[in-house]
């Protein structure tokens, strides 16, 4: 809702996966995610900035908690790899902090 405020023009989803058609998606994810996973592995970032049913993809973002158990590696490899082959403009990685991390975040870019 913040984010549909910053980018009037465009389209904002939360783990968007084309819900009529084929999903964005990614070659190099090394395992099977599908929509039902409730560990937070799917193969689709957490938010996306586009224009829906078109090319035109303005940012995907994947968020994560200090506490994930998983580590940002996968994450970072993920958001990369759509920024790669979703042809994204830019990609953010978003780690907010949580219990003993609370009110510590970072954001970082993909190039």
């Amino acid at each position: 809702m913040y984010l549909q405020q910053a980018f009037p023009d465009w389209d904002i989803d939360c783990e968007y996966n084309r819900w009529t058609g084929p999903c964005k998606r990614t070659r190099h994810m090394t395992s099977v995610t599908n929509t039902a996973d409730t560990d937070a592995r799917t193969a689709y970032p957490d938010i996306i900035i586009h224009h829906r049913g078109t090319h035109e993809n303005l940012a995907a973002i994947e968020v994560q908690k200090s506490t994930n158990s998983f580590g940002k590696h996968q994450d970072i490899k993920k958001i990369q790899a759509y920024k790669r082959d979703s042809n994204f403009r830019h990609a953010f990685f978003v780690g907010i902090g949580v219990g003993d991390d609370a009110g510590h975040t970072n954001i970082d870019m993909m190039t």
